[in-house]
């Protein structure tokens, strides 16, 4: 591996815990540069959609979930399901219709994404199209972030938090640890029904709080432009 490593003129790492790591690989620790996670970067990337939520309502957008998060959420639906839509997206599109009878069997209307004609005029919206969870972000009042009450470690958070949205996760978000105490202040960890119920009705009710990240992404982006064309310029000449 130091081998490997030695015929590298440049290695960007995204936090402090790599480049230690990567270290001990390497002769030269000046190679190494410190800039930050890519997915600050590509979270901000996102597909222009329009959609025409009830005015009236709020809205919960439940992104990145599994079987027994899908659960939990639609049982505290039923709290909110006379002033709310709850926009359902499974972390896997396979196991579309087992989300559709969960939906059915809790006595909830609903639609597909790619059946949208015009208004969203049902209890629940059920993604069925990849590439579309960055874009709902925006329209949220209450975001839960999947994965973390399933014990999978937490999908991206990132995503929500551009948008200026806090999020809600569960108790297993330990493959974005790091994010999360990052931003612990815009964070709700819930373990039950009822945390994850007072959480949404604190998000509904909490004025927008504007969230430290977008100069933090700015940041991130220069750093790796600038030790990119150092090392390009370096090469041509």
């Amino acid at each position: 591996m130091k081998k490997i490593f030695s015929y590298f003129k440049l290695i960007i790492a995204r936090s402090k815990k790599d480049a230690d790591y990567i270290s001990y690989f390497i002769d030269d620790k000046s190679k190494i540069v410190v800039c930050g996670d890519l997915k600050f970067i590509s979270s901000t990337i996102k597909k222009d959609i329009d959609l025409n939520f009830p005015k009236d309502k709020k809205i919960i957008v439940a992104g990145s979930t599994y079987k027994s998060e899908e659960k939990l959420l639609l049982e505290v639906f039923k709290e909110f399901k006379n002033n709310a839509v709850l926009v359902l997206a499974p972390r896997h599109l396979e196991r579309l219709n087992e989300v559709i009878n969960m939906v059915e069997e809790n006595g909830y209307s609903y639609q597909l994404y790619s059946k949208i004609t015009g208004n969203i005029d049902k209890q629940v919206l059920i993604v069925d199209k990849m590439g579309i969870l960055p874009s709902l972000y925006k329209y949220a009042d209450a975001v839960f972030i999947g994965g973390t009450i399933e014990n999978i470690g937490g999908h991206n958070i990132l995503e929500a938090l551009v948008e200026n949205k806090p999020v809600i996760i569960g108790k297993n978000y330990h493959k974005v640890k790091p994010l999360v105490e990052e931003f612990k202040d815009y964070i709700f960890i819930v373990e039950n029904k009822e945390q994850l119920k007072d959480a949404i009705e604190k998000l509904f009710n909490q004025k927008n709080k504007n969230i430290p990240i977008k100069e933090k992404i700015d940041k991130i982006y220069k750093c790796y432009i600038k030790n990119l064309e150092k090392v390009i310029n370096e090469s041509r000449n």
